[in-house]
Parts: structure tokens; C-alpha cells; sequence
């Protein structure tokens, strides 16, 4: 029974290749060619090839793995067919198209092809990897190790025996063993190698509260207006050690640069995850020794293989003989080396391949013809070859993180000035938690043995805190802040039968204060506790938390006011309300399930960052998504803070459609104006602390908790603060009406007492005015008592005008004022309801 293998590299750069789309059709190795492999593009991917296809034969040959199975070889060019100029000009940035082509080719076209081996750019391995990740085919690379390619959410049919995510920390573990604080980062911009080897150490500098003195990023093919940028920028930082991040290309022609402009010496330490190798052509491009200008630079490899197993013995030998030379043309130590040809993990590729296939048929019950037939490809991805229990080259036995990538230590090891030659001289373990310094002393440029000083001396920075720095002002807040929160909970319930309060939903009402509390509270978690982690969740929640408390009582009761004033025919009303308790409850319970899953998935680290214009640093809160314990952006994390946002961003979203469809209910009840103010300031309050940490000063801690107290107070404000001055206006307006009708009772009652007694007087005058009329009759004749009469009568219409006058004169006084239209109210509510 025959399988297949794929081997995938630039084979692009040999002549005498004939390529069928992406099918390399009579790659030949011979003796000859072997020879003349003198340049180190090219003779990296041929003496990776004979290591790929050496495993392949070694296994064809024995009888433990894969007994009784042939495995072939289908060789697919990522660069297409070769042209002038291509190991010099082919980088990885132009394989887009020819690299799709391959994809498709051992995707759809060559199905026998049931696993991929590759010596690629990592510009280059990215699309692959995702591609046949989506084909569900297992790929191995042995020269692909930027961190990018540690994403299994992306790519989990990726693996590689080769570390990479987390170089960060090793080399920062070797910097602490010289008490080195300070570095510079200069990364290649426009490779994928250098920006995410760049971004990983640069997490890792801050993360161990190192600080960055200088972060420049430039073009592979930089010119000398970038080089004097990175001078100025070295100079103003007054930068000692400099880390360089991207290929060898640019490392080497990058470091020479800067050596040409005086930027190397005893008081300059390089380091780099490449070497400055230059190749042969040129060295004669300076005019100074190179060899010498390299003195004391720093790289980091993973540990070499041992040189002395069984697996090593076969595996040399093998390559030997397929090339047709001899360890004369072709030594051991080039062979493994990394800065060199670097072909060891080329091999193991193929062995952890073939012993997976292996594993998997003997313990799953399945047969070779399901495995060659692709019916298997659901358990091929990188879980299957984390641990086939295969003692590789590399490492012993060959392992894999949860990243995919090898579990290995580092070596560390200086130029020593001698041609390329290096000398060992320490390592750190494979967990990046320590380094060990061999008895070897590192020589640095120009003779000097002693590590240079990390940068100028600089009085000691304290590190700002709030808890120490400003307590008053926190206490303050947190004590007026919690002190209006009950203030209105008080208010609340002492009106609570006044019709004003009753509109407002007392137990919603309630809730909603209890909300802007927890807010308060945000104050005295930076009293409470220290800076450490916990306080960064801590901050989390109660900033969330008293924004859903806060929110979600409002919107549901606003809810239940527009089904209320909505309904055309009798409700259940007591239904409703426990159906809305319950809404209520179950928005608040999975904001808090959310945070304690956020919490479970998401480590917490201090970065402390160097503030200018101020004499203090800070420390600020990162966030690493985590499972079991590791750092990791896998799907679940990254869903969980998807959820999250979302989750909040819908609550306040939902203050939209409320507003709508309460705006026109009757203006007791209607809150859409509230709606709207609160919509309003949580938009801006989220947009002013999301632009805070873009000013990391020392007083950022401090804003964003005046910013929490604003919006508290605010949100009180909106809900219980217009209603207390509804209330002292209704009251007032009370109180007047009340004067108005005594003032107007007390009119009545003194005219009518006024009235009765010139009534009585009248009647008096009367009686004795007859007795005068019959008298003066007699003696002036009847007309005399009539024109008596008549001016009683005038005197009477006088004093009822006068009695209509005075009221009259009561009520356009109230006119004038505030009374006559609290009076017209009362009646005219009166009359209509």
C-alpha cells in the first residue's frame, strides 16, 4: 500500500526544475550539484529536501512504523518556476499567487497527498497553512517560525518542530541575569517573521516591567534615511542594548549599516533570533572588517542537536550518501546549524509525521486504506503529533506545546570576531523561567569583558498610586457619591404615596440607585487594595457591574409603562410585573455569568510604563486571554470578550427602540428624555475611557474616576433629581392654592359680616325714615317719601358693587401669579376627571 508525502520549498531557485502548475516534475539531485551548492538560499533548500526525503527512506526501511507501507513523494514549488535572479530577488513577498496554486494543487488536484512537509518563509507558510487547514491536511514546516503561525484557531493543522511564541520571554530572562532594564526594538515592518517575533518580545519587555527605550519599525529594503532615523533615535534614547527582529537579510545588512555610521563598540550589545551572516559576495561591500565589526553580537538558536546519538549517526549518514559527498564537502556541525543550513528539523518533520499516521491506525482500529483514501483527516490536526514518542534531533523526546510549536530551550551564544564563529555561552530552560551562564565570558567589541550599563544613571522613580498619592480626593468622591445614592434611596421611599414618586417604579427605581452605589464604590477598590491583579478585575467588574445595575432597571421599566399605556383590553398585571422581575434579574445574572467567565479565560499582568513630563511611572493593566494556564487567543477567549461587548453594547442600544415607543405616553410616565440623556452619556463616557490609556500619565487612574462619579451623579440626577424638583414644585404650588382660598374665605366673611351690619344699619335708618317720610308727608305730600326711597335704593346697588368689586379685586391680583394657574389647574382637572 503507497501513501504520499508532499515536500513544499522554493525550488524556484534551481535551473533545471520543470514545473506543471505548482508539481515539480524531474528534480534531480546529484553529486555534482551537491558540490556546488556554495550559496546559502539555495543550498538551505536543497540539503533540507535530502533531510526530508533521508527520514522518508529510513521509514520506507523499517519495520515499526508503518510496516508493510510505501511512502512517496510529490515535490510542489511555492514560487513558482525558476527565473534569473531568484535566490537573491525571492523573498516570500511575491509567492501569493504561485503559493495558492500550490494549496489548490494538494487540496483538489493530488488527493493521494495526505500530508505536507515545508521549508518556507513565514510571509509564505501563513496562506499555505490556512489553506490546507480548510483541506484538512497536516503540515509540518522546518524553516517557518513566526509567532503568527501559533494561532490554532487559524491554523490547526500547523505544527513545526521549531519554538517560537514566547522568545520573548527567554531573552528577557537573560537580560535580568545582567540586571538590564532598558532596551531598544528595532523589527523589519513589512515581514511577517520580524512584526510578530517583534510584537512577542515587545510583550514580553513590558510584561516583565522592563521598559522600551526606543520601538522603530522599517522596511526590509531600507535605505539611509531610515538607518540615520534609527541613529537619531538610539542617540536620544541613549539605548546600550538593541534588539533586532526579522530576517537575516535584514539583520545583517541592518547591523553593518549601523556599523558604518559608528553605532557599535563596547558600550553596544546586539541581540537577535538571527544571525548577521552576510554572504560571501558581500563582505567586500565595507570598508572595514566585518569579522571584526561583529565582535560580541548576542543570538538566540534552540539547542542544537547532540551530536553523538543513534538517530544523528543515521540520519547524517543518510544525507551523505544521497547527496553523493562526503563529510569533507558537507560537515555535521553545518549541516544542524540554524545560522547555516540548519536541516535537522526538516527530518524530524517527517518522522513525527509518519509515527502520528502510525499511532493513529494502531490505537484507533482504523486501516491504511481509510488513511490513504483522506477518510482519517478529522484527526490529523496538530493534537495527533504532539507527542508520538519519537526521540528526534531536536529534542528528545519530540514534543509540542499547546501552540504547536517545540518545546526546547534556548541557546545563547556571541560572535567571538573569528570569521562567523560563535562561542556558547548560556541557555535557558524550555519554560523561559530562568537562564544559566556558562563559565565562557563574552567578549564583547573591542576586547571588553564587563556587560555595558543599560543606559544613563537616573534617579529612582517611584511608581504613582492613588492609594498613596491621592486618598483624600478618592475618599471624597466615594463618600459624596454614596452619600447622594442614599439620599435618593431615602427620598425615594419617604414619598413613595405621593403620585409624583409612584410614577417612577419604586422597586425599579431602587435598584437603579443601588447601581450608581456600586459605582461610588469603584472608589474605594483603588483605597482597598493594592495594584496587582486582582485589582484590574476587580475594576472590571464593579465599572461593569454598576453599568448593568444601573441600566437594565430603567429599560425594563420603561417596558413595562409602554404595554401598560399600549394595551387595548385588560392585562394580568401581577403576570406581567414577575415576568419583568424576571427579565430584570436574568439581564443582571448573565452580565455576571460573562464576567466570571471573562475572569476564568483572562490573566491580568502589570506593565509598568515610563510617563514623561512627570517623576513618577505607572503601572497599567494588560490583558492576556488564557486557557490552562497559558497564554493563548483561542476561539473561546476570543468569543467570550466578543460576548461581552456585545453584550453591553446591545443594553445600551436598547435604550433606541424604548424611546420610540414611549414618547408620546402621558408626561408623567414618559422617560424617553431620559432615555435619550442616558443613551447620550454612556456613548461618551465608554468613548472618553476608551481613549484614556492613548495619554498613559500618571493622573489616567484619577480621570477615569472623576469620569465614573460624573456619569453617577448624572444618571441620579436624570431619574431622581427631576422628580425631587417636580415634587418641591407641587408642594409649593399647593401650599399657594391653600393661601388663595383662605384669602378668599376671609374676604367673603368679613364682606358678608360688613354686609349684615350695614343691612341692619339700612333697616334702622329705614324704620325711623319712614316714621320722618310719614312725618314730612305731612308736611311736604307724598313725592317727598319716593325721592327718600330711591336713594336708599342707589345706596344699596352700591354696596353689592363694592361687595363684587373687592373679590374681583382678589382674583386679578391672583391672575398675576403663579396661584391663579395652580387654582385653574385644580379645577380644571377637577371638571374633566
Amino acid at each position: 500500500m503507497n501513501i504520499t508525502l508532499a515536500f513544499v520549498s522554493n525550488y524556484c531557485f534551481f535551473p533545471e526544475v520543470v514545473v506543471n502548475s505548482a508539481l515539480v516534475e524531474n528534480y534531480t539531485i546529484t553529486p555534482e550539484i551537491s558540490t556546488n551548492q556554495v550559496d546559502l538560499a539555495s543550498a538551505n533548500v536543497y540539503y533540507n529536501d535530502i533531510a526530508m526525503l533521508a527520514a522518508v527512506q529510513l521509514i520506507n526501511e523499517s519495520q515499526d512504523i508503518l510496516p508493510g507501507v510505501m511512502v512517496n513523494v510529490r515535490r510542489f514549488t511555492d514560487c513558482g518556476a525558476y527565473f534569473p535572479g531568484a535566490v537573491d530577488e525571492y523573498n516570500g513577498y511575491s509567492g501569493g499567487y504561485a503559493g495558492s496554486i500550490m494549496s489548490q494543487d494538494i487540496g483538489v488536484v493530488y488527493t493521494d497527498v495526505l500530508g505536507v512537509i515545508g521549508n518556507e518563509y513565514s510571509t509564505t507558510a501563513r496562506n499555505a497553512a490556512g489553506a490546507l487547514s480548510n483541506y484538512k491536511i497536516p503540515y509540518c514546516s522546518s524553516g517557518s517560525s513566526s509567532p503568527r503561525l501559533s494561532n490554532k484557531e487559524k491554523y490547526p493543522y500547523f505544527w513545526r518542530p521549531l519554538p517560537a511564541k514566547g522568545l520573548g520571554n527567554h531573552i528577557c530572562q537573560f537580560l535580568k541575569s545582567w540586571n538590564v532594564n532598558r532596551v531598544a526594538l528595532i523589527f523589519e515592518n513589512n515581514d511577517d517573521l520580524g512584526v510578530q517575533f517583534g510584537n512577542d518580545i515587545k510583550q514580553a519587555i513590558l510584561s516583565h516591567t522592563m521598559t522600551l527605550s526606543s520601538h522603530v519599525g522599517i522596511p526590509g529594503t531600507f535605505d539611509s534615511t531610515n538607518v540615520e532615523y534609527i541613529k537619531l533615535q538610539i542617540l536620544q534614547s541613549d539605548s546600550r542594548y538593541i534588539l533586532l527582529s526579522g530576517q537575516n537579510a535584514f539583520v545583517s545588512q541592518l547591523y553593518y549599516a549601523l556599523a558604518r555610521l559608528g553605532l557599535v563598540g563596547p558600550e553596544y550589545v546586539y541581540i537577535s533570533y538571527n544571525s548577521p551572516v552576510l554572504l560571501d559576495s558581500q563582505v567586500s561591500d565595507y570598508e572595514f572588517n566585518v569579522y571584526d565589526a561583529i565582535q560580541g553580537f548576542i543570538q538566540f538558536q534552540q539547542m542544537p542537536p547532540r551530536l553523538d546519538t543513534a538517530i544523528f549517526s543515521e540520519f547524517y549518514n543518510r544525507v551523505l550518501e544521497i547527496a553523493g559527498v562526503s563529510s569533507d564537502i558537507l560537515s555535521a556541525a553545518t549541516l544542524i546549524d540554524n545560522t547555516n543550513i540548519g536541516a535537522s528539523p526538516a527530518f524530524d518533520c517527517v518522522y513525527v509525521m509518519l509515527k502520528g499516521f502510525d499511532n493513529l491506525l494502531k490505537k484507533g482500529n482504523y486501516t491504511i486504506e481509510m488513511l490513504a483514501d483522506r477518510q482519517l483527516q478529522e484527526h490529523l490536526n496538530y493534537t495527533l503529533f504532539q507527542n508520538v514518542g519519537f526521540s528526534g534531533l531536536d529534542a528528545d523526546p519530540v514534543e509540542f506545546n499547546q501552540y504547536g510549536d517545540l518545546l526546547v530551550s534556548y541557546q545563547v551564544s556571541y560572535f567571538n570576531g573569528d570569521y562567523y564563529n560563535m562561542t556558547d555561552f548560556g541557555f535557558t530552560n524550555a519554560n523561559a523561567t530562568a537562564f544559566t551562564q556558562l563559565n565562557n565570558t563574552v567578549v564583547f567589541y573591542g576586547g571588553a569583558t564587563t556587560p555595558p550599563m543599560d543606559g544613563p544613571l537616573l534617579q529612582s522613580r517611584s511608581i504613582y498610586s492613588l492609594k498613596t498619592e491621592q486618598p483624600g480626593t478618592l475618599i471624597a468622591l466615594g463618600t459624596t457619591g454614596s452619600i447622594l445614592s442614599m439620599m435618593a434611596l431615602l427620598f425615594v421611599f419617604a414619598f413613595r404615596k405621593n403620585q409624583e414618586i409612584k410614577s417612577l417604579g419604586i422597586d425599579y427605581t431602587s435598584i437603579s440607585i443601588f447601581g450608581t452605589l456600586i459605582s461610588f464604590s469603584s472608589m474605594f477598590n483603588e483605597l482597598l487594595f493594592p495594584i496587582s491583579p486582582f485589582h484590574c478585575h476587580s475594576r472590571v467588574w464593579i465599572l461593569l457591574m454598576g453599568y448593568c445595575v444601573t441600566l437594565t432597571p430603567l429599560l425594563i421599566k420603561n417596558l413595562y409603562v409602554w404595554i401598560i399605556f399600549s394595551a387595548t383590553e385588560d392585562l394580568p398585571i401581577s403576570a406581567i410585573a414577575l415576568r419583568l422581575y424576571a427579565l430584570n434579574a436574568l439581564a443582571i445574572c448573565i452580565e455576571v455569568g460573562l464576567l466570571i467567565a471573562w475572569s476564568f479565560t483572562t490573566r491580568q499582568s502589570l506593565i509598568r510604563i515610563n510617563t514623561t513630563g512627570s517623576k513618577y511611572d505607572v503601572l497599567i493593566c494588560q490583558s492576556v486571554l488564557t486557557v490552562g494556564g497559558h497564554s493563548n487567543s483561542s476561539k473561546s477567549n476570543s468569543t467570550i470578550v466578543t460576548l461581552l461587548y456585545a453584550y453591553n453594547l446591545l443594553l445600551i442600544c436598547s435604550c433606541i427602540p424604548l424611546i420610540s415607543m414611549t414618547r408620546n405616553i402621558h408626561s408623567r410616565y414618559n422617560e424617553s428624555t431620559v432615555l435619550l440623556c442616558l443613551l447620550l452619556l454612556f456613548v461618551l463616557t465608554f468613548a472618553v475611557l476608551v481613549t484614556l490609556p492613548m495619554n498613559s500619565d500618571h493622573l489616567n487612574d484619577l480621570r477615569r474616576c472623576v469620569c465614573v462619579w460624573v456619569l453617577a451623579v448624572l444618571v441620579l440626577s436624570l431619574v431622581v433629581g427631576s422628580r425631587v424638583v417636580n415634587l418641591r414644585n407641587e408642594l409649593v404650588d399647593t401650599k399657594n392654592l391653600a393661601n388663595i382660598r383662605w384669602s378668599i374665605t376671609v374676604g367673603r366673611r368679613s364682606i358678608s359680616g360688613n354686609q349684615s351690619e350695614r343691612n341692619s344699619k339700612i333697616r334702622r335708618d329705614s324704620s325711623s325714615q319712614r316714621q320722618s317720610v310719614g312725618q314730612r308727608e305731612s308736611k311736604s305730600g307724598p313725592n317727598h317719601g319716593r325721592k327718600i326711597e330711591g336713594k336708599k335704593l342707589k345706596v344699596l346697588k352700591f354696596c353689592r358693587i363694592a361687595h363684587s368689586l373687592y373679590i374681583a379685586k382678589a382674583l386679578i391680583k391672583a391672575m398675576n401669579s403663579s396661584e391663579w394657574q395652580v387654582f385653574q389647574k385644580e379645577r380644571i382637572f377637577r371638571r374633566d376627571f
